[in-house]
């Protein structure tokens, strides 16, 4: 990968993502690191895939920050 994307962080990136063989390159989208699969369905049918795909390299625009992951009920 060209930048490096913590786990669970939030990017405005351009992606090469590799499928059977073929290399398609998705630019300026927002994408969380989950791992190194890319599966963002809505993009992926644009291109006829039908299923999670390879990440080959991530070329970062911005860095948006981390999910919220604070569940807890405020007090009232």
């Amino acid at each position: 990968m060209i930048n490096k994307v913590a786990l669970g962080e939030i990017v405005y990136c351009n992606l090469e993502i590799k499928y059977k063989k073929k290399t398609f390159n998705l630019e300026r989208i927002v994408y969380k690191n989950d791992g190194k699969l890319f599966y963002h369905m809505a993009r992926l049918k644009a291109l006829k895939i039908i299923e999670p795909v390879e990440i080959k390299s991530i070329e970062v625009l911005a860095r948006l920050g981390f999910e919220n992951k604070n569940n807890e009920k405020q007090n009232k």
